[in-house]
C-alpha cells in the first residue's frame, strides 16, 4: 500500500508502557525493509490504560491499536502494513475510508470513554506531533493572535471576551479569569508580568503535564494573548522539574515560536506589543502552587506565602503587576477567541463555563485523561 502513515503516542505514560521500543522497533523495520510509510510521534490521546497506543492512516482507513509490544508491533507490520490485513485482537476502533460515519470501536467501553468527551483543552494532544509548530497550525494553531492582530482588536475587547465566555481558573479557585485580568490590566507600569502555573502538587494529577507534553503551543499563545490583554512585557512558566518531557517541548515550542514571530518585538506587527517567555523549573514543593509562593519562588526566595492585600495584580513578581493562570485556563484562551465566547459558555453549568479535564488514577478500571462539561457528575467520570 502507499501513502501509510504510522503514529506512535510519546506521552510520559506511552512511554512508562514501552511505547519508545514499540517507536523504535518500526523504525527499524522501516529501514531494514524499505517500507515506504511515515513515521510520526504523538502524544497522549487520553486513554492510558491502552498505552501503547498506535495508529495508523492508509487507503483503506484509520486504524487504532493499544496494549502493544514490539512483538505485536511486528504483527501488525507483518499482516496489516505488508498485506492489508489489520490485527484485531488488539484493534481498539477503526474508520474504513470509504464510510464517513464516526469511529467504529471493539469494545463498548472505549466507545463510552471516547464518545462522552468534550475536548477543547485537549483539542490537540493525541493528534499532532507537540513538537512540530507546522502540525499545530494546521488545526487553527496561532490563529487566535494573528485574529487578534488582523482585525485590531483592542485588549479591552479581548479581556471582555474571556469575561462573557464565562472561563474560570482550572486550578482549583475557579476566579472569574477575565475579571483577574481585567484587575491586571488596571494597574499602569513600565512592565509586567504573566505567570503559568505548572506546579502540579496534587496527588495523581496529570493534567497540566499531559496538555504541555502533547500541545505546548496552545499554553504559549494563551500566554501571549493574555499578555495583550494586560499589556504584559514578560512571560513565565513555573513547571516542576520532574516534567522533563513536558519543559523539552516547551523548549521546542519556544524557539519555534520565536522564530515564526509568535513572540518577540512587535509581535505580527503589532506595535509595541513586546513578549517573550521563560521556563522556571520548580523543586517540587507542595506549597508552591499557591499564587504568592510561587512568585517567591521564582525570585530565587523560599517558597511561602505573603499577606494579601496586595494581590499580584498589583505587586506581584519584582513588585510588578501580575497575572497568574494555570496550564488548563491557558490552553482554552485561544479556543475562545476563535470561536467566540458563546459557543463556550454554551457548556457547563449556569455559573461554570466550558469544560474541565480530569486525570483518573488509582483502583480505576479506565486510568487516563477525561475533558468533559462542567456540571458532569463524579460518578459518570468515574464509571463511566
Amino acid at each position: 500500500m502507499e501513502n501509510i502513515k504510522v503514529i506512535v503516542g510519546l506521552g510520559s505514560c506511552g512511554i512508562a508502557a514501552g511505547a519508545n521500543k514499540v517507536y523504535d522497533k518500526i523504525k527499524d523495520i522501516k529501514q531494514r525493509d524499505k517500507l515506504n510509510i511515515e513515521l510520526e510521534k504523538t502524544s497522549c490521546v487520553g486513554m492510558c490504560y491502552n498505552e501503547p497506543l498506535l495508529e495508523i492512516y492508509d487507503e483503506t482507513g484509520y486504524y487504532l491499536y493499544g496494549n502493544i509490544d514490539e512483538n505485536i508491533t511486528n504483527d501488525i507490520i507483518e499482516n496489516h502494513i505488508k498485506n492489508n490485513n489489520p490485527v484485531n485482537d488488539y484493534l481498539i476502533s477503526y474508520k474504513p475510508a470509504s464510510e464517513k460515519n464516526d469511529l467504529k470501536f471493539s469494545k463498548e467501553e472505549d466507545k463510552t470513554f471516547s464518545l462522552s468527551q468534550v475536548k477543547i483543552v485537549l483539542r490537540n494532544c493525541g493528534y499532532i506531533n507537540p513538537e512540530s509548530i507546522d502540525d499545530y497550525e494546521a488545526r487553527q494553531g496561532y490563529q487566535s493572535i494573528k485574529k487578534i492582530a488582523d482585525e485590531k482588536i483592542a485588549s479591552e475587547e479581548v479581556i471582555k471576551t474571556i469575561m462573557d465566555s464565562g472561563l474560570r481558573g482550572r486550578g482549583g479557585g475557579g476566579f472569574p479569569t477575565g475579571l483577574k485580568w481585567k484587575f491586571a490590566s488596571n494597574y499602569k507600569s513600565d512592565e509586567k508580568y504573566i505567570i503559568c502555573n505548572a506546579d502540579e502538587g496534587d496527588p495523581g494529577a496529570f493534567m497540566d503535564r499531559s496538555v504541555l507534553e502533547g500541545d505546548p503551543h496552545s499554553v504559549l499563545e494563551g500566554m501571549t494573548i493574555g499578555a495583550y490583554a494586560i499589556e504584559a512585557t514578560h512571560g513565565v512558566i513555573y513547571c516542576r522539574a520532574e516534567y522533563p518531557l513536558a519543559i523539552k517541548r516547551l523548549n521546542i515550542a519556544l524557539k519555534q515560536a520565536r522564530e515564526k514571530g509568535y513572540l518577540g518585538k512587535n509581535i505580527l506587527g503589532i506595535k509595541n506589543f513586546n513578549f517573550d517567555i521563560q521556563i522556571k523549573e520548580g523543586a517540587g514543593a507542595f506549597v508552591c502552587g499557591e499564587e504568592t509562593a510561587l512568585i517567591a519562588s521564582v525570585e530565587g526566595k523560599r517558597g511561602m506565602p505573603r499577606k494579601r492585600p496586595p494581590f499580584p495584580a498589583e505587586a506581584g513578581l519584582w513588585d510588578k503587576p501580575t497575572n497568574i493562570n494555570n496550564v488548563e485556563t491557558f490552553a482554552n484562551v485561544p479556543w475562545i477567541i476563535l470561536n467566540g465566547s458563546k459557543k463556550f459558555a454554551k457548556y457547563g453549568t449556569e455559573k461554570s463555563k466550558g469544560t474541565k479535564v480530569f486525570a483518573l488514577a488509582g483502583k480505576v478500571k479506565h486510568s487516563g485523561l477525561v475533558e468533559v462539561p462542567m456540571g458532569v457528575t463524579l460518578r459518570d467520570i468515574i464509571f463511566k
